[in-house]
């Protein structure tokens, strides 16, 4: 398969970066989506509209469908009083959204025709896809595991709410029947009829995913890595759209300028945004520092699976060694972690070596991942970790939990003293996250260290380190980051596509 054999791909997802997006998931969708079709692909993003809209539209039915554009990639966006709420996942919403979406794919692929491959994101985009797939039995089924989580489903909801067919056949099955041998879980039942089962790296697959549908699989499970565009560049671009920032020659000396401004004034001035009208409250920014000091940055969600906590801890161990250590944590809120975001709030007040923003902080996003000399992402699990590959991206090495992804991405400085990356420790565990992050520090913030006399210290409590200077860490970083591209998972894609659209018109 090439640009000169495109095919129509829908892609079903609830987020789209660039559109409505509540993580990693966004990002990713809109990353591969993009680059099939550049690559020449009808590629179409089918999503719940969140409430949002757009000035093309069609009425089909119940439902109305919002088309707009974004990065070469159609994006549909289902809209009806369900799939208008404006939250993106909440307890029995996501549910009701999902089966909306269902009865709305149905109704689109009947009055536009099916396309050549559905690829489903996650369980929810299930009901969905196998709703196009019922309309057309010969659409390959592509099902893309970013995060399993062994969903349950009533036959009620499927067959009555998200009005699908058990008598339907698939894959020499019957809706019905995959239903019972699942058990209910959505994400096996997905398993026993799709034509690929895709995840997001090779260390997930194999110790999450084929543990848990082995037998509804078969040989039909692989991984995708996911990918990131960012560069250097690019993130100096994106920083100078929001601040008056000098040219920048000498890279190293250019972030130390970069990383005082940031702490010193422009925290205070950025205004984290938050699209969740319940979750509005979260919004919360952050005074400056009253000094620059070395930098430790951590995004993410704000959920107790991304072990800020455990950060929190880790920074009053490294504070103890490295006094002018600066933490800043530019978190996303999620719905059903509100106790935890106020326990994290509340936690990060009371240490002064600590800046918690919570919010889409766009003014200051790009600039944090310039000015930062370590980057920590304490995940008790992580199917790929995004955020890493994005720290390295900007030249920012990485102290990880070695869980999941990150063992793919993350290259460990112990065991490969030549082209190591960051460090990977084990979950839970702040002490040595700490010493992960003193040893980063003792390299890439060094000047600062030795000028306030702890580098001694630092490099006695830290992790073992080879030898290397701070520019030949950052270009480690940005080397290995290279390695996973969106345009290398659309061309991976574009092979698994391939073989399904064999399986699929062979059954």
């Amino acid at each position: 398969m090439s640009p000169q054999t495109p095919v129509r791909v829908w892609v079903i997802s609830f987020e789209c970066g660039g559109v409505a997006k509540a993580g990693g998931l966004g990002e990713a969708v809109r990353g591969y989506a993009s680059r099939l079709a550049e690559r020449g692909h009808a590629t179409r993003i089918l999503m719940p509209s969140h409430g949002l809209r757009s000035e093309s539209s069609v009425r089909l039915g119940e439902f109305t469908f919002y088309r707009r554009t974004v990065d070469g990639a159609e994006v549909i966006m289902a809209s009806n009083p369900v799939l208008d709420e404006p939250s993106i996942y909440a307890g029995g919403l996501t549910e009701a959204k999902a089966a909306a979406l269902a009865r709305a794919a149905k109704a689109l692929v009947e009055a536009e025709g099916p396309p050549d491959v559905i690829h489903a994101n996650d369980w929810h985009a299930v009901p969905a896809a196998l709703s196009v797939l019922s309309s057309a039995p010969g659409t390959a089924f592509i099902f893309h595991v970013h995060l399993y989580l062994g969903w349950w489903v009533s036959w009620d909801y499927l067959f009555r709410d998200c009005g699908l067919d058990p008598g339907s056949r698939l894959r020499g099955l019957s809706l019905g029947e995959a239903y019972g041998r699942a058990n209910g879980v959505i994400e096996v039942l997905a398993a026993q009829l799709a034509d690929s089962v895709v995840t997001v790296s090779r260390a997930y697959m194999e110790e999450v995913l084929r543990p848990a549908v082995w037998w509804a699989v078969g040989d039909r499970l692989t991984f995708v890595y996911n990918g990131t565009d960012w560069s250097f560049g690019k993130l100096v671009e994106e920083a100078k759209r929001h601040h008056a920032l000098p040219e920048l020659g000498d890279v190293r000396c250019s972030r130390r300028e970069l990383r005082r401004y940031l702490l010193t004034e422009a925290i205070a001035r950025a205004i984290p945004r938050v699209s969740d009208p319940s979750m509005a409250w979260a919004a919360r920014g952050a005074q400056a520092f009253p000094s620059d000091g070395p930098l430790v940055l951590a995004t993410g969600r704000a959920s107790w699976q991304k072990g800020f906590d455990v950060l929190l801890q880790a920074s009053d161990l490294l504070a103890s060694v490295v006094p002018g250590v600066r933490f800043l944590l530019l978190l996303l809120p999620a719905r059903g972690e509100e106790g935890h975001l106020s326990w994290l709030i509340g936690e990060a007040e009371r240490r002064p070596h600590v800046r918690l923003i919570v919010g889409h902080a766009a003014e200051i996003y790009a600039l944090a991942h310039l000015a930062a000399d370590a980057f920590a992402v304490p995940s008790r699990w992580e199917p790929f970790g995004l955020s890493a590959v994005e720290a390295m991206a900007a030249g920012v090495p990485v102290a990880a939990s070695g869980v999941g992804g990150l063992k793919e991405t993350i290259v460990d400085l112990r065991s490969d003293p030549s082209g190591g990356t960051g460090y990977l420790v084990p979950p839970e565990n702040p002490a040595e996250l700490a010493r992960a992050l003193a040893s980063l520090l003792a390299v890439t913030a060094r000047e600062d260290l030795e000028a306030s006399g702890v580098l001694e210290r630092a490099e006695s409590f830290g992790l073992p380190k080879p030898s290397l200077s701070d520019s030949e860490l950052r270009a480690r970083c940005a080397a290995r980051a290279a390695v996973f591209s969106w345009a290398k998972a659309a061309e991976r894609l574009e092979e698994i596509y391939r073989d399904a659209l064999i399986r699929a018109r062979g059954a």
